[in-house]
């Protein structure tokens, strides 16, 4: 605990150096020399050439006001080369959520300071400068997932960093026997041991506005019977919709080219009933890269086939949405309108016809034929 003064001074130092674009050496070092004054836990590596610190100070002020955050600094320049931080409320209080989940992603990156790791953590930040908008949705999840699957999560992590920050680079499904996070449409979902699922969602402005909360939400069977099913069994399928992910080109103009995203998956758990289709449109041009209508659809077939998109149940967990409701093909293919993306779904759905029920695919060679017809 730190009095209200150097409490305020050591938040202003962090936001000055976090939120400027260009920060002079003078702010540095302030920040170097503050987070020194108030380290929790400090180590040198690459052979004592860099500096990890990490503080956690408490407003003797205001009792509930918190803030944690770290540095990496050079020695001899004393260049900062990467750090965050959190300012967080009721940080003394245990059964408040919210300030823990604030600090669950600095709790992990502590951890792996702890074990020496710095190689993880280096490689995760060099990610950072790269695709800052990306990382900032990701960082939050691993430290969700470290919180709810602890060691396991962690163990995965060491092993499978590299694999892990290239799949995000690529936008592949990030997945383990018991989580999986979809870089395309920003879902994270974890299974504990007694079968319910977590539902992860971050603010995308994480890291530039570190008041904000991030939020989370429980799934059970008795409580959400069929979104639990849902999330069940898109972790179990993570695997299979990553393998057979497909990217095709369609059309270019004179100003962008549009790719359709495709993967589907059928887990034997589901009983050959259901199956999930992802599906979306990228756009690649002058103006940067755009996504289109990508979302996971879970499609069941008991007499009459419906699709569920994952997007919306996501929202109606979260509270964004109090009805959750499933939408006919007709409804999903007038997503992609009439003409080459429209028909090469049903062309995919038709070509991998083991993976989806007999009746959602005679539904789509019915489509597919009338279109067909229709067009030519």
């Amino acid at each position: 605990m730190i009095s209200g003064e150097e409490f305020r001074r050591l938040h202003d130092v962090f936001f000055r150096y976090f939120s400027q674009q260009k920060t002079s050496q003078d702010v540095a070092n302030e920040l170097i020399d503050l987070a020194e004054k108030y380290k929790t836990y400090a180590a040198d590596y690459d052979y004592g050439r860099k500096r990890f610190v990490f503080v956690f100070a408490r407003n003797s002020e205001s009792k509930s006001q918190g803030l944690a955050g770290f540095i990496v600094y050079d020695k001899s320049s004393r260049k900062i080369l990467y750090g965050m931080y959190r300012l967080t409320y009721s940080i003394l209080v245990g059964s408040d959520e919210e300030s823990y989940i604030q600090l669950e992603p600095l709790s992990l990156i502590l951890r792996v300071a702890m074990d020496e790791r710095f190689d993880v953590l280096e490689s995760l930040f060099l990610y950072h400068h790269k695709d800052p908008k990306s990382f900032n949705v990701f960082l939050p999840f691993l430290g969700f997932a470290y919180r709810f699957l602890g060691d396991f999560f962690l163990d995965y992590l060491y092993e499978n960093y590299i694999d892990v920050i290239e799949r995000l680079n690529n936008r592949r499904i990030i997945y383990g026997e018991n989580f999986v996070y979809i870089p395309l449409i920003g879902v994270g979902l974890i299974r504990r041991g007694d079968g319910s699922v977590f539902v992860y969602e971050a603010p995308r402005s994480y890291l530039s506005f570190p008041e904000e909360i991030l939020s989370y939400r429980k799934v059970s069977s008795s409580e959400y019977p069929l979104i639990h099913r849902i999330f069940s069994g898109l972790i179990d399928s993570a695997k299979e919709l990553d393998r057979s992910m497909v990217v095709e080109k369609g059309r270019c103009d004179r100003y962008e080219c549009y790719y359709l995203i495709l993967s589907s998956a059928s887990p034997p758990s589901l009983g050959g009933r259901s199956a999930f289709l992802l599906s979306g449109i990228q756009r690649k041009g002058l103006y940067g890269e755009f996504l289109e209508n990508i979302d996971v659809y879970f499609i069941n077939c008991n007499g009459s086939c419906s699709m569920y998109p994952v997007s919306e149940a996501m929202k109606n967990v979260m509270g964004w949405s109090r009805s959750y409701e499933k939408i006919s093909m007709d409804e999903f293919l007038s997503k992609y309108g009439y003409g080459g993306h429209y028909l090469k779904i049903l062309e995919y759905i038709m070509e991998n016809r083991n993976k989806f029920p007999p009746k959602f695919v005679e539904e789509a060679n019915k489509q597919y034929q009338g279109n067909v017809m229709y067009t030519s």
